[in-house]
């Protein structure tokens, strides 16, 4: 089994088209290379505070997602985790754990004392628990971003899994000119869509108050 996990990174444009042919297509939050990275969605991946943030629910990726997954970052009890969610995910639902393992094998990496796994790592340490057999194929993957992570340390426990065979990273060549043009265009479009969000979250909360 091949499974394409798309990180949030810059994918290479001769990458876009294969990426939906593989059995399994993992991304993670607000997806912001669906599209220019295929547009299949088998599993999206969300941090528990993405609940407060209904953005989140009107991107590509969550409406093509088959199943949602919540990573339960501070342990907190699972129905009252999904009771959360209820009328905000209307979409299959599991909540993958803090998974204390992963934890481990950063700190074997020497990983700065309470830092966290990303949702990249998380969601990939679950598949490979879930399909122990399966090659997970890495695509977007800078191992950098918010504060809060170990990234030194995640690209090093990738490596680990890389060199053990259960894992492939894709790396994308250098950028084009139509490759630029093309990510320009991309970002204006969800910057749109992102307007059109807000302005109709604006008018709901307008005729909410009307009501009152």
């Amino acid at each position: 089994m091949r499974i394409a996990v798309v990180g949030n990174g810059r994918v290479g444009r001769e990458f876009s088209r294969v990426i939906d042919q593989y059995d399994l297509v993992m991304r993670f939050n607000r997806a912001k290379t669906f599209g220019l990275a295929g547009r299949r969605t088998d599993v999206l991946v969300m941090h528990t505070w993405r609940l407060a943030f209904t953005d989140g629910f009107h991107t590509g990726a969550y409406r093509s997602a088959k199943q949602i997954w919540i990573v339960n970052y501070k342990r907190k009890d699972v129905d009252a985790l999904k009771s959360e969610a209820t009328g905000v995910i209307d979409k299959p639902l599991k909540v993958v754990g803090y998974a204390p393992a992963c934890v481990e094998q950063l700190r074997r990496l020497k990983s700065e004392e309470g830092m966290k796994p990303s949702t990249g790592l998380a969601g990939a340490f679950h598949l490979m628990e879930l399909y122990p057999d399966a090659i997970l194929h890495l695509f977007g993957f800078g191992h950098a971003g918010e504060y809060g992570h170990d990234w030194t340390a995640e690209r090093a426990l990738f490596d680990k899994w890389i060199s053990e065979g259960r894992v492939v990273r894709h790396v994308a060549s250098e950028i084009t000119f139509l490759e630029r043009a093309s990510l320009r265009l991309h970002r204006l479009r969800r910057a749109g869509e992102r307007l059109i969000t807000k302005m109709t979250s604006h008018r709901d909360l307008q005729a909410w108050a009307a009501e009152d």
